[in-house]
Order: C-alpha cells, then sequence, then structure tokens
C-alpha cells in the first residue's frame, strides 16, 4: 500500500467513517521489514494456494482418499496461518487474545460437529435428494481438469454467498442475524469462524450442487476457499501482488468491510473472490485499523447467539410486563 495508505475509522466528533492517511499519532505501528522477509510475504498468499492445488493434484490416491487427511487438511490450513500472525503481525491490538481463541475453537468446533449436522438435515441433505430426484444434476464438468474444476467450485459458491451477504447488510432483519460477526474487535484467524448459528446453517450453500464433481475437487476448494477466508481475518501484514488482489479478498478489503460505522460495511462482500464486488459495483478500496460495532463493544457466545431475537423479546417484554 506505501506511504499514502488509506484507513477508514470512525470519525473522532462520532460522525461518519472517513478516510485519513496515517498520522504520527495514530496508535497502530508498523515494524520495520526486511527485504527478503518483504518478499516472502509479498507471494506467501498466492504460493500457499498453488501449494494446496498441488498437493491435492499430485499426491497420490492413497493420501487424498484418506479420510482422515481430508478431515484434517482444513485445520493445518488455518493453524499454519495462526502461526503466521507471529511473524509478521499486522497490528499489536489485533493480536489474539486467550478469550478469543477460545471462542473461536468453540465456534470452529460447533461449526464443524454441531451445525454443520443441522444444517445437513434440514437444508443440504434434502436439496441433494431434491437435485438427485428430479436430474437436475449435469456430468459437464466432470471431465475437465482439476484446477478448472476447483475454479468452478470456488466461484459457484462464492457467487452465491455474495448475494446471501450482500442481503444479510441491506435487510434490518438479517442485518441482526449477521452483526454478532461484526461485533469482533480484531481481526485474527480464529474470528473468521465467530457468528450468529441462524446465519452459519447457510454458508455452505452453492450452485455446486448442480455439479458433479470427483471428491478431491470439492476438497481442494473448500482448502483453497478457506485459506483465502482465513488470509482475509488474519492478522498478518501481507503486501500482495496486484493480480492476487484484484481477483482475491485481501486483510484490506475485509478489515474495510469490519470499519466501525455500518455504512462502511456495505462494501466489499466477497469472502474469498474480490473480484465479485468489482463486477457488482460494491467494491471499495482502503483499510480499517480499527473494527467492530457500537463503539467496539464485545459480545459473548450467549449473547451471539440470541442476539437475532433480542428485538422480538423486547416487545415481549413490553407488551406483556
Amino acid at each position: 500500500m506505501g506511504g499514502s495508505e488509506q484507513v477508514y475509522d470512525m470519525a473522532p466528533a462520532g460522525g461518519n467513517a472517513v478516510a485519513a492517511a496515517f498520522r504520527p499519532d495514530e496508535p497502530v505501528t508498523h515494524r520495520p521489514v526486511g527485504a527478503v522477509k518483504r518478499a516472502i510475504f509479498k507471494y506467501l498468499q498466492p504460493a500457499m494456494l498453488l501449494g494446496i492445488l498441488a498437493f491435492w493434484s499430485l499426491a497420490p490416491d492413497w493420501v487424498t482418499g484418506n479420510a482422515w487427511v481430508g478431515a484434517s487438511a482444513g485445520t493445518v490450513i488455518m493453524a499454519t496461518i495462526m502461526a503466521l500472525e507471529w511473524v509478521n503481525e499486522r497490528h499489536a491490538h489485533w493480536r489474539l487474545t486467550v478469550r478469543e481463541f477460545l471462542e473461536g475453537a468453540f465456534y470452529i468446533v460447533c461449526n464443524r460437529y454441531v451445525f454443520g449436522a443441522v444444517a445437513a438435515v434440514i437444508l443440504y441433505d434434502p436439496l441433494s435428494a431434491f437435485v438427485d430426484r428430479y436430474g437436475l444434476s449435469t456430468e459437464l464438468a466432470k471431465g475437465l481438469p482439476l484446477a478448472v474444476q476447483v475454479l468452478m467450485l470456488i466461484f459457484m459458491h462464492e457467487f452465491v454467498q455474495y448475494w446471501f451477504h450482500r442481503l444479510l447488510h441491506n435487510n434490518g432483519v438479517l442485518w441482526e442475524v449477521h452483526v454478532p460477526h461484526h461485533y469482533i474487535t480484531q481481526m485474527n484467524t480464529m474470528n473468521a469462524a465467530v457468528g450468529n448459528w441462524a446465519e452459519i446453517i447457510f454458508l455452505g450453500l452453492t450452485l455446486g450442487i448442480f455439479f458433479e464433481m470427483p471428491k478431491t475437487a470439492i476438497l481442494c476448494a473448500g482448502n483453497i476457499g478457506g485459506a483465502v477466508a482465513y488470509f482475509a481475518h488474519s492478522n498478518i501484514r501481507f503486501d500482495p501482488p496486484r493480480w492476487y488482489s484484484f481477483f482475491f479478498t485481501t486483510i484490506e478489503h475485509h478489515s474495510l468491510h469490519h470499519s466501525l460505522d455500518y455504512d462502511e460495511t456495505r462494501c466489499n462482500y466477497a469472502n474469498e473472490l474480490i473480484l465479485l464486488d468489482r463486477m457488482f459495483g460494491t467494491y471499495r478500496e482502503g483499510e480499517a485499523v480499527h473494527v467492530g460495532q457500537d463503539n467496539q463493544r464485545r459480545l459473548s457466545i450467549w449473547q451471539q447467539t440470541i442476539w437475532p431475537f433480542l428485538p422480538y423479546m423486547a416487545r415481549a417484554r413490553a407488551r406483556w410486563g
């Protein structure tokens, strides 16, 4: 971003968010980075994505077909990105705390073993059965190279999630479902999993359900998409190539989406492919240093869980005493 880097923060007088260059009194410092380290982190994101693709493309079948490999690959990727936060930290005030680690771990476990199981029963299994019953799927992509299949799967998932995410920000009722994720006050890898269960259930929706794909392509696409989403929440100082940040969401893009002011959050909706924001007119350049809502108020897990229902509970109490 360089010396003219733009950051977005709440106006001191309580007005709308404003853009301002870094100031000498800004409580955010950038540690000097050597040329070698800078070069490594410049290309680290695309290198990791290519590494994931190479693994699923070149590893023998007894590896890629192993259930433990498929189940643990995402965790290994997440742990690797978490470790990088200690190597090249972006902002000290985004540093992972014990509370955030435990909260993120809670959501990671629940997302996989509770919300994921519920979503499969009430949503994804019925959808798959419907598609199979009426012959709505196609084998068009089965013979394509793995890299093409992966790109298709990422795009089809992100296309649905972009519009779903955009709707969450532009509908008052749905915003209350989504806003717990915006109450995070630090951007780091573990916070990527935080959110209300009513939203998390729908995060697997994709047009890919209409295309028959090999399991390897599905796992590879999930790992690459997950890596991009973790990078977009991570407390890591990157300076990625322009071509990478043109297509993929970065921490700069997504931190701006987590700005303190509600209106500032209504941009950069794509979790993985910022290209979609560029295509549909919601892209915005910049970066937020401070993130959160309600003057950076923190929510407990219980508050995050019941948040969408609080307005209705308040009305019931007012009516019935």
